[in-house]
């Protein structure tokens, strides 16, 4: 492999490059202006762009493609060659799936006129995306008919990528596809019912259980899966009963990642290879059906897109601290750099705001979309003639100017605590939506997904799709209050990702499947405190007799002083902390927290008195940056105490100097974001 990606970015060769990119869509400028737009692009300081090739676009009929023999600006070819002139470096991003705010989001219309390609509702109509410009019937990934097409592009593209294919040329990435989610419709039971898929379920099911008779005694049906229809809706009232509507939900899981799958494997045959390959999720939480660590089993990075504003700081902190938690290179492969005309206008107080808060938080590396301005999008810092909008551009300036003091993607975030959310109980919370099909996405930043749920029990002692969800936000809120860092895990990730914590707190309920169980006992058993309950899991994710977990909880070391029952118990070399309820609500998990922490070490990191709100990285040599953040719309007096006595920071922007004994006290102006060297 030509390109790998590191710790720190690209490894060329052996020549290290952080993974800042900018977005330029070379088929919506006359190719007369590519010199000069890439020109600007390069000026302005980056060194990698970041371009979609539609599918759409460049097919002139069935079997038939425009790359530049007709339409100079579909020259895709010329254009990354007059990148690779300018100096830069590029990463393609050639679908099928893309957007872009174009009709049928780049699909060629005659796919999206052919029955056979599209996706199903579970009544067999076409599944509609109302979006502008507008609405159109989404494809179908479990269509046979629709991968025969896309081998066809594929096959057409990649003859002009693999001679460019860095290093004899400029491409050092594939993003295979684009948000992939079902086109943003995410409920368990809205899609996808193509014909096709009945098969691919049914594969699914012989690969998880063996065969279709033993699925159907665990589901204890009287027909087999292949004599039942698709789940279509929730309808379980037993643990039992659950094991079919799980299933469902993980199968679209499954039917995503196997799409990652089936895209990596043909570019292999088509000898497009050595570069680094990627893809990015839509703009939401990254839960089922959107899994990151299993994404990255096909994917070298898998990123989630940002087009928030300022005032959306909780959704945009808690997507950051899900893909720092779950990627194993945080990445944005979209994140704001202007906005699409049907949006909410994303600013430039917005931009800088949002910014520096994924810098904050954990994210490794970016890609600003757009950095050119182009029909449909507006606010970026060159237009589409290749002028320079100075507000921007001087934004950027100063921004890719503090990154290259800064270089974040070094630097290592200070995150003790993993909090983690179990893939299980994200599968039921999924399966007992409330609203199908409307998409809990399209209300992701505002409403908590658990509170889309049913509300019943289904034979266990609480609802665990609602309380799940409750117990990790309970955690959130009273650590950020604490001024303990933390992220968001997934229970997908392996012991050796869990091993970097000081503590993981998981919920556990009455069932947990067999290999989560493991994952956290192996954690516990060789150092780690696992902070666990209200229950100790005795059925398996078959609903069967198993319980790893209480093999460590049936003799307990000592009792916290909490309002609830909290006990400890020895775990070979670690421990195992139980909480026997879970507060409700939320914010009334503060003592419980508070207690588990002293008792688990847990201390403060330059907490900061809220609302504002700070986070430690280190580099490895042991270079310390501090960011205190103002999440709110008045200017704010930051007083964040110290336990080294006497400290002093440097600001990286203004230079400023700050001085303090015991705390330390920096004014940030609204929605703002300070970024200081600690000089110690």
């Amino acid at each position: 492999m030509t390109v790998r990606l590191n710790d720190h970015g690209l490894d060329l060769e052996g020549r290290r490059l952080p993974l800042i990119s900018g977005s330029i869509h070379y088929w919506r400028h006359l190719a007369k202006d590519w010199p000069q737009l890439l020109e600007r692009v390069k000026s302005l300081g980056f060194d990698i762009i970041c371009t979609y090739i539609p599918w759409g676009v460049h097919e002139a009929g069935p079997g038939t493609f425009d790359f530049g023999e007709l339409d100079p600006s579909k020259d895709v070819g010329r254009f990354l060659d007059l990148a690779a002139q300018a100096g830069l470096l590029a990463i393609v991003r050639p679908g099928p799936h893309i957007n872009a705010e174009l009709p049928y989001f780049g699909f060629p219309a005659r796919v999206i006129e052919n029955p056979n390609c599209l996706a199903r509702n579970a009544r067999g109509g076409f599944v509609i995306l109302p979006i502008p410009p507008r609405a159109f019937p989404v494809v179908s990934y479990a269509s046979d008919e629709f991968w025969r097409e896309l081998e066809g592009w594929f096959g057409a593209l990649a003859p002009l990528l693999r001679p460019r294919l860095y290093p004899s040329g400029p491409v050092v990435g594939v993003q295979l596809d684009n948000e992939m989610s079902y086109f943003f419709r995410t409920s368990a039971y809205d899609q996808d019912y193509h014909p096709d898929a009945r098969a691919k379920w049914l594969a699914f099911l012989k690969t998880k259980y063996g065969d279709l008779h033993k699925a159907a005694d665990i589901y204890n049906a009287r027909q087999l899966p292949d004599e039942t229809p698709l789940p279509d809706d929730f309808r379980a009232q037993t643990p039992q009963e659950l094991l079919f509507y799980l299933d469902w939900v993980e199968f679209k899981e499954e039917l995503l990642i196997g799409s990652f799958a089936l895209m990596r494997e043909m570019w292999r045959r088509h000898r497009i290879d050595g570069v680094v390959f990627s893809h990015n999720f839509p703009p939401a939480q990254a839960k089922s059906p959107l899994n990151i660590p299993r994404a990255e089993r096909h994917v070298d990075y898998c990123g989630v897109d940002f087009y928030l504003h300022r005032y959306e700081y909780p959704a945009l902190k808690r997507r950051l601290l899900m893909l720092g938690g779950q990627s194993r290179f945080p990445v944005s492969p979209e994140f704001a750099s202007g906005c699409y005309l049907w949006w909410p206008p994303v600013d430039l107080a917005d931009q800088e705001f949002t910014a520096k808060a994924a810098w904050m938080y954990g994210l490794k590396g970016i890609n600003f979309y757009m950095l050119v301005e182009r029909d449909s999008w507006y606010g970026s810092p060159i237009t589409r003639t290749g002028a320079v909008r100075r507000d921007y551009w001087n934004f950027f300036e100063r921004h890719l100017a503090l990154l290259k003091k800064l270089q974040p993607w070094r630097l290592q975030r200070v995150a003790p605590v993993c909090l983690l959310s179990v893939r299980e109980y994200e599968r039921l919370e999924a399966a007992t939506t409330a609203v199908a099909p409307f998409p809990q996405m399209a209300v992701d930043a505002t409403v908590p997904s658990e509170d889309l749920c049913y509300e019943g029990n289904f034979g266990f002692a609480r609802p665990i799709q609602y309380q799940h969800a409750k117990m990790l936000r309970g955690w959130e809120e009273a650590l950020t209050r604490l001024g303990i860092p933390y992220v968001i895990g997934s229970s997908d990730l392996p012991v050796s990702r869990l091993a970097d914590f000081q503590a993981v707190v998981c919920p556990t309920f009455e069932f947990m499947a067999r290999q989560t169980q493991q994952t956290l006992v192996d954690y516990a058993t060789r150092g780690g405190t696992l902070i666990c309950g209200p229950e100790v899991p005795s059925l398996d994710e078959c609903m069967w007799e198993h319980s790893t977990i209480g093999g460590y909880t049936g003799r307990p070391e000592e009792k916290l002083n909490c309002a609830v029952d909290v006990i400890a118990c020895r775990a070979g070399l670690g421990r195992i902390v139980l909480i026997a309820d879970v507060p409700l609500p939320p914010e009334n998990a503060l003592p419980i927290v508070t207690e588990v922490c002293r008792y688990a070490a847990l201390e403060p990191v330059y907490p900061a008195a809220p609302p504002c709100e700070t986070s430690l990285h280190r580099g490895p040599d042991g270079r310390r940056i501090l960011y205190v953040i103002n999440p709110t719309n008045e200017p704010r007096r930051a007083v964040i105490q110290l336990k080294a006595g006497r400290e002093s920071f440097a600001d990286l922007e203004s230079g400023a100097r700050f001085f303090g004994e015991e705390v330390v006290e920096i004014e940030l102006p609204p929605a703002g974001v300070r970024i200081l060297e600690v000089l110690g």
